[in-house]
């Protein structure tokens, strides 16, 4: 057994509990605050600068890269094979994980008053707006809303989401 320790100065390391000893060493290219996400074989390190990245466990090796392009302080969430990231202006980016791979579906939404937006981030997603406005409705809004009341559903039910996500992958 192991257990996964990040560090301010961006190391992520695997500890062996029962050795006390590494067994692996990674290293970012910006601090990281939240620890690591696991699923499966793979885990996901969110850095200050936007970095979100895709290691394989059993020997700490990056596996893919993206920067979502705002700042990422707070942990990954990841429930029913969505991965969601919340930035350090608001935003929320949710991925599929299930859909063609890690690169399948990912959008932002961000969360200022009166400014709903849908769209790609470059690099990590194919053009899937249809599946970003799928998820959108099905996952934080109701569609019978008005954009008034869409803007305030998805700014709570994005916090709520993570809340609650984070609960069940801790049972």
């Amino acid at each position: 057994m192991c257990v996964l320790v990040t560090t301010i100065k961006g190391s992520v390391e695997a500890i062996d509990v029962a050795e006390g000893v590494h067994i692996w060493f990674y290293q970012t290219d910006a601090p990281v605050f939240s620890p690591v996400v696991t699923i499966d074989n793979s885990g996901f390190i969110a850095s200050v600068d936007g970095t979100i990245t895709k290691i394989w466990l059993n020997e700490g090796k990056k596996e893919v890269a993206v920067n979502v392009r705002e700042p990422v302080f707070s942990s990954i969430s990841i429930f029913d094979d969505l991965m969601y990231i919340v930035t350090e202006r608001g935003s929320l980016i949710v991925a599929d994980l299930n859909e063609g791979g890690e690169r399948a579906c990912a959008f932002r939404l961000a969360a200022e008053p009166g400014d709903i937006k849908v769209e790609d981030i470059p690099g990590w997603i194919e053009k899937r707006s249809d599946v970003a406005k799928h998820l959108v409705m099905k996952y934080l809004c109701r569609a019978d809303e008005d954009s008034a009341g869409l803007q305030v559903l998805l700014f709570f039910k994005a916090v709520l989401i993570r809340h609650e996500s984070v609960a069940r992958l801790l049972k």
